[in-house]
């Protein structure tokens, strides 16, 4: 008796592994709508611009991209390598790449609601380092880990592993037309997979 009671127990445990990995794309069983996306959760930078040329960033972008939601083009508009403090070929400075968005007036209904900035994004190869992420005057930082082993990471998305950062913001952050999301580089290089922004179901 004990061992059918253990073996339906192992096979409810499973199921329940099973389900609580398949009912959300943040990795949990968390819900969430996709209000906008930059780009494709593939493993892979290919569809951003610029994409496998990271040497081309100084020419391409003298000035850091103000991109906006909806007329954005990402492979055009929106580079695949961020630059950080350290990258002297890219300025030796902190770069800011920003995005203006609109919002539904439904996601402003509730101030209380949860929403998330969701970043699959793999830094330098050496050590980890620390982004800024401003959404309206409200801060945060989130630590970025490498995502590879040398610089073959700039030029072969294979030689890369991608990490998905959830970086939580309160609905009272936001407001109905130009949302202003500035994201500040660390001390070196990163390599983007996709960028969006999404609502938490409560």
């Amino acid at each position: 008796m004990k061992r059918v009671i253990f073996f339906g127990l192992s096979i409810l445990t499973i199921f329940l592994m099973v389900s609580c990995a398949s009912s959300g794309q943040t990795g949990s069983n968390l819900q969430y709508e996709e209000i906008w996306t930059l780009g494709v959760q593939d493993k892979s930078y290919m569809e951003f611009a610029l994409a496998p040329f990271w040497e081309a960033f100084p020419k391409a972008f003298p000035v850091d991209p103000v991109v906006r939601i909806g007329e954005v083009n990402v492979s055009e508009d929106f580079p695949y390598v961020f630059p950080g403090l350290g990258d002297q070929w890219a300025g030796g400075i902190n770069h800011v790449f920003t995005i203006d968005f609109d919002l539904d007036e439904k996601y402003l209904a509730d101030e209380e609601g949860s929403f998330e900035l969701q970043i699959a994004a793999a830094g330098h190869w050496t050590s980890p380092m620390i982004w800024e992420f401003n959404l309206n005057g409200v801060t945060r930082r989130e630590r970025i880990m490498p995502g590879g082993r040398s610089d073959e990471m700039l030029t072969d998305p294979a030689r890369v592993t991608f990490r998905l950062y959830r970086i939580p913001f309160p609905g009272k952050a936001l407001r109905l037309t130009d949302n202003r999301l500035a994201i500040t580089s660390g001390d070196s290089w990163s390599v983007f997979d996709v960028i969006r922004f999404v609502k938490l179901d409560n």
